[in-house]
């Protein structure tokens, strides 16, 4: 809270800034726009900073993590990488699907519902746990295994209908760059001496609080 609360003032202060002095940055567009002839609160403007702050950068920054650490495991499969780049936007969402960046969100339910037996009423809190639809063996055969030759097109690490990430083709660009980017620099990828430790401040997303890996480039 202490960490939101000064993110919140943060962006206040830029946002008065840029009111008394624009410049050509997105903020800038926030404070000045208007929606029907009215412009958007504070409140507004602050919440969708944040937003975009968290859900631009770390959910990708994750995505990156999750898929070297996978792939630091599967020395082959970056070797096959190198050699056949038709095969990198495979492994981005086999690992969207295998170590979802998002693991839940929480949701409130606008009318009464039944889901598998289990009444919901209007109103109530729901959290959706993407990750353990990502893992479901109904959806994909042996889901706790990580492979290159399933149909991926159902996994809902971007969530689905009007909630539907509007920065998913955003984060596959950068994933995609940035891979092509590490395998074209280094032949070898290996572990580094420390050890991985994943994030336990959030239970909503799924990553690395450190992650230490050794590149090489091959040369002497």
């Amino acid at each position: 809270m202490q960490n939101t609360q000064e993110m919140v003032t943060y962006f206040g202060q830029i946002a008065a800034a840029r009111r008394a002095h624009g410049a050509e940055d997105l903020i800038t567009a926030l404070v000045e726009s208007e929606v029907d002839g009215e412009s958007l609160e504070e409140w507004e403007i602050l919440g969708f900073c944040i937003l975009l702050l968290i859900a631009g950068n770390e959910t990708t920054t994750n995505l990156m993590g999750n898929m070297l650490n996978v792939l630091v495991e599967h020395p082959n499969l970056w070797q096959s990488l190198r050699e056949d780049r038709g095969l990198v936007e495979t492994v981005i969402e086999e690992t969207l699907r295998y170590e979802s960046p998002v693991q839940q969100l929480f949701r409130v339910a606008t009318r009464d519902v039944e889901v598998s037996g289990v009444k919901i009423a209007e109103g109530d809190m729901v959290t959706v746990f993407f990750g353990a639809a990502n893992r479901d063996p109904q959806e994909f055969a042996n889901p706790d295994e990580f492979r290159l030759d399933r149909d991926l097109r159902s996994h809902v690490s971007f969530g689905m209908g009007i909630h539907y990430c509007l920065g998913a083709p955003l984060a596959r660009a950068e994933a995609k760059i940035s891979l092509n980017a590490f395998l074209d620099r280094f032949p070898v990828l290996t572990r580094g001496q420390a050890p991985a430790v994943r994030q336990t401040a959030s239970p909503v997303v799924f990553g690395f609080q450190q992650l230490p890996l050794v590149l090489e480039n091959g040369r002497l």
